[in-house]
């Protein structure tokens, strides 16, 4: 009995600190919130693994760490969400997804290319299953792919992963369609990066229609898809 009120008591306490976690967080005062999730990181360890407080705890450090560019204790807690049960997700959300999408975003923005590419691999064969090829986060995660192989000089593979977004947005969402238009602004940024100035014209030029007919002339993104095209 002294046990299990324990345990409760315990849980009680972990769950008002998740709340208080939030609520900070919500309101950007993340040095507080921060302070709370490392209390609450702690009172995680005395919990067993599969209690969804501990997942809400460790996710909300992660988090947290990560906003505030602390990637390697970040890192950390991510990899320490990756060894819980998959089951502890939400109905509908997967937390497989959630951690390989975030790790491979930390070791980027760290530079460490080969690393974010290992992520971002495991995640494109999990989405491909879970999601479907034409599923708006696996074409993320393609283009987040592409940005590390371009970054390695993989300009082959980039081709063939821009030209999968692209071919997949404008059949999903019309041929028309801004989204359609940065997946053709991408390619047309790689070709120039590879001197095929003709191919990077045409794409650019494709984009420049469908933004002009869709947001319009004095819209941003039709005015960079310009700049770029005079380059």
């Amino acid at each position: 009995m002294t046990s299990g009120r324990r345990f409760n008591d315990v849980r009680i306490r972990l769950r008002r600190l998740n709340q208080t976690t939030l609520k900070l967080y919500n309101s950007s005062d993340y040095g507080a919130a921060l302070v709370k999730a490392i209390e609450a990181g702690d009172l995680a360890m005395h919990m067993p693994k599969s209690d969804p407080e501990v997942l809400s705890a460790l996710m909300n450090l992660a988090g947290i760490q990560e906003t505030r560019a602390e990637y390697g204790d970040a890192e950390s807690a991510w990899c320490s969400i990756r060894e819980l049960p998959p089951e502890l997700g939400d109905e509908g959300h997967d937390l497989q997804n959630d951690v390989l999408g975030h790790l491979g975003s930390i070791y980027a923005s760290q530079g460490k290319d080969d690393k974010a590419e290992e992520m971002y691999r495991e995640l494109v064969e999990h989405q491909i299953v879970k999601l479907g090829p034409k599923h708006s986060e696996y074409l993320t995660t393609l283009n987040n792919l592409a940005v590390i192989c371009g970054n390695r000089g993989k300009y082959e593979e980039v081709e063939n992963l821009l030209k999968c977004v692209a071919s997949a947005r404008s059949e999903v969402l019309g041929p028309k369609h801004p989204e359609t238009a940065a997946a053709l602004n991408n390619l047309a940024v790689l070709y120039h990066k590879t001197e095929r100035y003709v191919e990077a014209e045409a794409s650019l030029s494709h984009a420049l229609e469908i933004l002009a007919a869709t947001v319009g002339t004095e819209h941003p993104n039709y005015q960079t898809s310009l700049a770029s095209l005079r380059v």
